[in-house]
């Protein structure tokens, strides 16, 4: 089982928010699953629009 980092799911995030590259090309690029980079997303996504008020963004 390998543990993806704070960091790497932060690297992963924002390179999806500002690319818009596949879930499949994220995972081979950083060595995770399609499924992890898919949780790692969803998860930043949602932090961040619980925690500022002026910015939303949708998957």
């Amino acid at each position: 089982m390998n543990v993806v980092t704070l960091l790497l799911q932060i690297f992963v995030s924002l390179r999806f928010l500002a690319k818009g590259a596949f879930y499949s090309e994220l995972a081979d690029t950083h060595g995770i699953s399609r499924s992890s980079v898919s949780r790692t997303v969803h998860n930043f996504v949602e932090s961040v629009n619980n925690n500022l008020d002026n910015i939303r963004y949708i998957l």
